[in-house]
């Protein structure tokens, strides 16, 4: 297959000497006009950086030849489940992994802290129960006394442990019961519906662990350990109005989950000096009442008002197709406008796969003036919309794998965000949910981005971009910004040195 592919190649080449001249320029200058209209096109590279892109993309173009007559080689175009442990060998990924890639501005708390972390540090604590119905745990919480509950059995699950005479197994099977996670996706999650009913009931699962106070503030922690490690150096978070509560069964309320964010980020830059810190995003649910939505929006309102250096504004979430979209909390939502009040918004919007049904919540989350769009896969499909977002420069948070997972797009190299790349438009890449699918915080979603929606011949400097956009769209203060941009360029410096170091070590042996 390689001689053939080589074969074809020379084939090619030799065609294309025989172009007229004047076809030839024609044809050229499209392509060139074409290419300083992607993300990063005008960044101009180092000879250092240029040294780290030619060893890049000559593995990135290794990659594509290898897929051409094949393209279930090509890992965006297979199911992450099924093409995650190959992309973990390309050379492209190992590449990806070690760059510094500033900010992840797309995420849910509660989605992002790693399942291997939840097994090991926090389903061993005395107290920590499980609800087992049929061998799956639907439910778990920390309990002085368990609750009765007809439908399943509640098990202390250090004692269960303890019982077992295989623990390594049975830690897997706690693990299983947490991960979506499969060998045949597309059996097991046939449709849309049945993936979101799956990735609720995650949360349902482990929301008994990560509500627990104590486990709150380890989580935090330990979720803002992870995308450091990964190469993110700030965060912002959606997060629920969280009333966590303590093992006698007492509750805090939602400013205290505040301070204990605000503290813990704290100490997590006190402890990592490469770490420019953490912000969150009040997210409410789609599938409320206007009246509930209202109290939200209110304490929101609170919330920016009490903490400004933490609390950035509000957002509404959910399956897109199935529940209210944005127009019919219009009311709710304009509260703060009435009353001469600011409340930023970033809005999921466009996260869909219809026309002109609840993808129009784009329409809805422009004139609400919303900071940033989440997702927005719909964009290409509304011309007025692509307009107003360019004209006003609004971020896109695009989430490549969490839009496969979720089935909205199978084979990556049909996400519509390559159409926003193509034309630099705003876009910045996140992970929205990495922990139920089992994905590093941002570096898989970063390798998803450069080989699948990025062009063949995108190169570092769409890396470099993309990484620069995330600091640049975030709502750090000017003063954090041009920090973590100044902090962000030392760590890339060190990156590209390092890369050509290890490239200069491997040639010389």
């Amino acid at each position: 297959m390689h001689v053939l592919i080589s074969l074809i190649w020379l084939t090619l080449l030799t065609n294309i000497q025989s172009v007229p001249a004047w076809y030839k320029a024609q044809r050229d200058a499209i392509l060139s006009t074409e290419r300083r209209q992607s993300v990063g096109s005008t960044l101009k590279l180092t000879s250092d950086e240029e040294a780290v892109n030619k060893m890049i993309m000559a593995a990135k173009q290794g990659e594509i030849k290898s897929a051409i007559y094949d393209d279930s080689n090509y890992i965006p175009a297979v199911h992450f489940f099924q093409g995650r442990k190959r992309m973990e060998q390309s050379k492209v990924f190992k590449i990806i992994q070690q760059m510094p890639k500033g900010a992840a501005l797309h995420l849910h708390y509660g989605f992002i802290t790693s399942n291997a972390w939840l097994v090991k540090n926090v389903m061993y604590r005395p107290n920590c129960y499980m609800c087992v119905k049929e061998k799956v745990i639907t439910l778990t919480g920390f309990y002085l006394t368990p609750p009765v509950d007809k439908d399943c059995t509640w098990i202390e699950i250090s004692s269960e442990r303890a019982k077992s005479t295989d623990i390594e197994t049975f830690d897997q099977w706690l693990y299983n019961n947490l991960t979506l996670t499969v060998d045949n996706p597309e059996v097991v999650y046939p449709n849309i519906n049945v993936i979101w009913r799956r990735f609720l009931q995650y949360f349902q699962t482990v929301g008994g662990l990560i509500n627990h106070a104590p486990v709150l503030k380890d989580a935090f922690y330990e979720s803002l350990k992870e995308f450091h490690e990964d190469g993110v150096q700030y965060l912002e978070t959606r997060i629920g109005l969280m009333t966590p509560y303590e093992l006698n069964g007492t509750t805090h309320d939602y400013t205290w989950t505040v301070k204990t964010f605000r503290d813990v980020v704290n100490e997590f830059k006190q402890d990592h000096q490469g770490f420019s810190g953490a912000k969150l995003i009040i997210g409410g649910r789609k599938r409320y009442n206007g009246s509930a939505i209202l109290q939200e929006v209110k304490a929101a309102m609170s919330l920016v008002e009490q903490f400004p250096d933490v609390v950035l504004g509000y957002d509404l979430m959910d399956q897109e197709d199935v529940t209210h979209p944005l127009l019919y909390y219009v009311s709710e939502l304009l509260y703060p406008e009435a009353h001469k009040s600011n409340l930023p918004y970033f809005f999921h919007a466009g996260e869909t796969d219809w026309l002109h049904i609840h993808d129009n919540n784009l329409i809805d989350a422009i004139l609400l003036n919303t900071t940033r769009i989440g997702h927005g896969f719909a964009i290409p499909k509304h011309p007025e919309v692509m307009r107003l977002i360019k004209e006003r420069n609004i971020p896109i948070e695009v989430n490549p794998i969490s839009n496969q997972v979720l089935k909205l797009v199978s084979d990556m190299r049909n996400h519509p965000a390559a159409i926003l790349i193509s034309q630099d438009f705003p876009v910045c890449i996140s992970s929205d949910n990495p922990a139920p699918w089992e994905a590093l915080p941002l570096s898989h979603d970063f390798y998803m981005a450069f080989m699948a929606l990025a062009a063949s011949d995108d190169d570092l400097r769409f890396l470099k971009q993309i990484a620069l956009n995330s600091i640049n769209f975030s709502r750090m203060t000017n003063k954090e910004k041009a920090s973590a941009l100044q902090l962000w360029e030392t760590k890339w410096n060190v990156f590209i040195k390092r890369v050509l170091d290890s490239h200069n070590t491997f040639t010389e042996v």
